[in-house]
């Protein structure tokens, strides 16, 4: 019976020692391989993903890696506010028992492994954008990462920026809205003083979107007045909005 208690208190013993072992562990092992670790989980927790779905290359160490204290934390930080991939430095403090050792920057290169939309075919100059135009892929994204179209059929009234090459990845930078209006072209012209609206006709003067403010040739007279996109071929001139 006596032998019992004892390899019951024995077992116990254990497992209340079993996380110090294991804290300890991690303390003895290597600095440069924690800092790895600590950075690698940093970015894991920024993105919102697992460890596996990104690449962290270490591109620039501090010469001196030596510390007087022993390290029991590693905090790791950013000072920009946004979430970034590629090149970039964070800041890794070393702690030892909730003060301060050093403060370390160490450069990186991070990639993160996701499912992105990418170019199906080649699209030309100013073609309206289609979602058809476009398949999932997985892809290491290194850069450009907040610009990522999420949704292609979101574009409903965009048109290509400049000529997209097959296999290239959607992002806002390639794309912006189709004008409503095109420079040299006969518009519907809405004059409105208060409550009355007069018609005209007029000549674009430059493209627009639609809210945009672009100057318009009104008819007849030639007079330039400054007019607001409101439609397709449509704009709308408040009365005291001359030129």
């Amino acid at each position: 019976m006596k032998a019992k208690r004892l390899h019951i208190f024995g077992a116990l013993f254990l497992l209340l020692l079993l996380p110090q072992l294991g804290s300890a562990a991690r303390s003895n092992a290597p600095l440069t391989v924690r800092i790895r670790k600590a950075v690698v989980a940093y970015f894991a927790q920024t993105f919102g993903t697992a460890e596996k779905e990104l690449k962290v290359s270490f591109v620039r160490w501090p010469k001196q890696l030596q510390v007087t204290k022993p390290v029991t934390c590693i905090e790791v930080s950013d000072q920009h506010s946004r979430k970034r991939l590629g090149y970039q430095t964070v800041w890794v403090e070393l702690i030892n028992h909730g003060r301060r050792i050093r403060n370390l920057p160490v450069s990186v290169q991070v990639a993160l492994h996701k499912p992105v939309w990418v170019a199906a075919q080649r699209i030309a100059f100013r073609r309206r954008i289609d979602a058809h135009m476009f398949r999932k892929e997985l892809r290491w994204i290194t850069d450009g990462w907040d610009k990522l179209v999420a949704d292609p059929a979101e574009l409903v009234g965009y048109e290509a920026k400049r000529a997209i090459e097959p296999g290239t990845v959607l992002t806002y930078d390639l794309v912006r809205k189709a004008p409503l209006v095109t420079r040299g072209q006969t518009v519907k012209v809405e004059i409105r003083t208060g409550s009355l609206v007069i018609t005209s006709t007029g000549v674009a003067r430059q493209n627009g979107t639609k809210g945009e403010s672009i100057t318009v040739t009104v008819q007849p007279g030639g007079k330039k007045l400054k007019a607001r996109v409101v439609g397709a071929g449509v704009v709308s001139i408040d009365q005291e909005n001359t030129l």
